[in-house]
C-alpha cells in the first residue's frame, strides 16, 4: 500500500503550477503594460504632431501677416521698444504718425486713413461740382461772346457803307483804350512802388518789434529772478506735519498715509514750525534754505499715518511733533510732473546721477515730463525725442536746472554740438516756464526740497576723483561739527546709500578716505 505522505515529486509539481501560474499572470500584466505603453506613445506622437502643426501654422501666419503689413524683418519680438524687431518697427511707424492721424494700432490708423480719405473724396468731389459749374459759366460767356460777334457781324454787314467812318472810331476808340492802359500801367507801378516802400517799413518795424520782444522777456526774466532772490517768496503749501518722534531710535510719524497716495521710499524735506514759506529757494551764498532742519524718508506706510527714519537732523534744531514737512515730487492724491536739463552731478565725482534723480521722482510715484541729459539729447516722458522742441504743459510743476557746462571746455567738435544742444532746450524750457508761470528751481534747492543728502565718498586710486583730504589726521572727538547734519543708519533706498555701479562696492590694496 503507497504511503500518503507527500514526496519530492509532488512538492515539484506544486512549484511548477505555481511558477506557471505567476509566470502567466506577469505575461499578462507585460502584456497589459506593453499595450499601455504604446498607446501612450501613439498619444505622444499624436499630440506632438498636433504641436509640430500648431506652430507650423502659427509660424506659416506669422510670415503672411509680416507680407500683408510689409514688413521684412524677422524677429517679431518681445516688446516695442527695438525698432529691429515686427513689434518695434510698427510701434515706431505708429509713432510717426501725428495730428489727425495720430493711432496706437494699425487698426485705429486703418480708420484714420479711411476717413481721411473720405473727406479728401468729398472735398475732391466738390472741387468737381465747382470746376463743372465754372466751365459751364465760362461756356455760357463763350456763347454770349459768340452772340455779341455775330450781331456785330450783322452790323457790319448792314453798313457796308459806313465802313471807314466805323474803323476810324473803333481806331479812336483802341487809341483811347491804349492810353487808359499805359495810364492804368503807370498808377500801378506807383502803387507797387509805394507797397514796397511799406513792406520795407514793416519788416524793419517787425524785426524791431522782435528784438524789442526778446528784450522785455530778458527783462522780465531777469526782473523775476533778482525778485526771487531777493523777496525768496514761495506759494508751496506743507505737504503734512510730524505727529510723534521717537528720538531713541530715530524715528518719526506723519499725518499721512496709503490714503493720500503716499509710498514707502518717499522722501520729505522737514521745516521749522515758524518758516517763512516751504519750497523756497537758498538764499544769495546760502548752501541750502534756511527753514530746512532735516529730512526723512518713509519706511511703513499705513492707511491715515506713515512712519519713517531720520535721514539728516540738525543737533541744534531737533524734530518735534508739529515740523511741517514738505516734497515738491509729492502731493497727496496726484502725481506731480518735473522738467529737467543739465548734469545731474549729485556727489561730485564729475559723474551723471540722473539715474538717482529718476528713483527719487518715481518713488515718490512722480514723473520727468522732460529730460534733457548730458549728452544734449531730449527725452518727452521717457520716450527719446530727436528734432523736435520740449513741451511744458500745465502739470510741470518745477523746471530744475542742473549743471550747463561752458562751451569752451569741450574736447571736441561733437560735446561742442551736445553743449549747444543742451543750452538750446534749456531756452525754449526757460521760455515756456516764464510764459506759463512754472518757477524754475536749482539743482541743489531741488535736492534739499526732496531731502536728499550727498553720500560719503570712496576714494580709489588711478580714479577720476581726486584725493583730496589734508595730510595729517584728527581725532574724531575733536573734528565732529555738532552743527553738521547727522544721517540715521537703517536700509534705505538707492538714491541715498550711495551704491552706484559705476562706483566700486570693495578696494583693497590702499587708504579710504571717509568724511567725518
Amino acid at each position: 500500500m503507497a504511503s500518503s505522505q507527500p514526496t519530492g515529486v509532488h512538492y515539484a509539481l506544486v512549484i511548477f503550477v505555481l511558477l506557471t501560474i505567476v509566470c502567466g499572470v506577469f505575461w499578462i500584466l507585460n502584456n497589459k503594460w506593453l499595450t499601455e505603453a504604446k498607446a501612450e506613445a501613439s498619444r505622444a506622437r499624436e499630440e506632438q504632431k498636433k504641436a509640430t502643426d500648431g506652430m507650423n501654422k502659427l509660424l506659416t501666419q506669422a510670415t503672411e501677416l509680416k507680407r500683408v503689413l510689409g514688413i521684412t524683418l524677422d524677429d517679431i519680438g518681445d516688446d516695442e521698444s527695438n525698432s529691429n524687431t515686427v513689434r518695434g518697427h510698427i510701434r515706431g511707424r505708429l509713432n510717426q504718425q501725428v495730428g489727425d492721424l495720430g493711432a496706437t494700432t494699425y487698426e485705429d490708423l486703418l480708420v484714420k486713413l479711411q476717413a481721411a480719405i473720405k473727406n479728401v473724396s468729398e472735398a475732391r468731389d466738390n472741387l468737381q461740382k465747382q470746376l463743372l459749374t465754372e466751365q459751364e459759366t465760362f461756356q455760357n460767356k463763350i456763347n454770349e461772346m459768340q452772340g455779341q460777334i455775330a450781331e456785330q457781324k450783322r452790323a457790319r454787314d448792314v453798313a457796308d457803307t459806313g465802313k471807314s467812318e466805323a474803323v476810324k472810331i473803333q481806331q479812336e476808340e483802341l487809341t483811347s483804350k491804349l492810353n487808359e492802359l499805359t495810364e492804368e500801367r503807370r498808377e500801378l507801378a506807383k502803387t507797387q512802388t509805394a507797397l514796397d516802400e511799406l513792406q520795407a517799413k514793416f519788416d524793419g518795424f517787425r524785426k524791431r518789434s522782435g528784438q524789442e520782444i526778446d528784450n522785455l522777456r530778458l527783462l522780465n526774466k531777469s526782473l523775476t529772478q533778482a525778485l526771487d532772490a531777493a523777496r525768496q517768496q514761495s506759494f508751496e503749501i506743507p505737504d503734512g506735519q510730524i505727529v510723534k518722534v521717537d528720538a531713541v531710535t530715530r524715528k518719526v510719524w506723519i499725518d499721512k498715509g496709503s490714503n493720500d497716495g503716499l509710498r514707502p521710499r518717499t522722501t520729505f524735506s522737514v521745516y521749522n514750525k515758524d518758516h517763512s514759506g516751504v519750497g523756497r529757494g537758498a538764499a544769495a551764498g546760502a548752501k541750502g534754505p534756511e527753514d530746512v532742519k532735516g529730512s526723512i524718508e518713509i519706511t511703513r506706510v499705513e492707511d491715515r499715518l506713515s512712519e519713517a527714519r531720520i535721514v539728516d537732523e540738525d543737533l541744534q534744531r531737533p524734530m518735534t511733533p508739529g515740523d511741517p514737512i514738505f516734497s515738491p515730487i509729492w502731493s497727496a492724491g496726484r502725481g506731480e510732473a518735473f522738467s529737467f536739463v543739465g548734469v545731474a552731478d549729485l556727489d561730485g565725482d564729475g559723474k551723471s546721477d540722473i539715474d538717482l534723480i529718476n528713483e527719487l521722482v518715481a518713488n515718490a510715484g512722480a514723473t520727468i515730463d522732460n529730460l534733457v541729459d548730458e549728452k544734449g539729447r531730449l527725452f518727452i516722458n521717457g520716450t527719446l525725442s530727436e528734432g523736435v522742441d520740449p513741451r511744458v504743459t500745465e502739470r510741470t510743476k518745477f523746471l530744475v536746472k542742473g549743471k550747463i557746462p561752458d562751451l569752451s571746455t569741450a574736447r571736441d567738435i561733437e560735446q561742442q554740438n551736445e553743449i549747444q544742444r543742451m543750452n538750446e532746450l534749456m531756452s525754449s524750457l526757460e521760455k515756456q516756464a516764464y510764459e506759463r508761470g512754472v518757477r524754475v528751481i536749482s539743482l541743489s534747492d531741488f535736492l534739499s526740497f526732496v531731502g536728499y543728502k550727498p553720500q560719503k565718498r570712496l576714494f580709489v586710486p588711478g580714479g577720476d576723483v581726486p584725493y583730496n583730504l589734508r595730510a595729517g589726521s584728527r581725532k574724531a572727538s575733536t573734528d565732529r561739527d555738532l552743527n553738521r547734519l547727522r544721517s540715521s543708519g537703517g536700509e534705505t533706498s538707492g538714491a541715498f546709500s550711495g551704491d552706484k555701479k559705476q562706483k566700486p562696492k570693495s578696494f583693497s590694496g590702499g587708504e579710504t578716505s571717509r568724511s567725518r
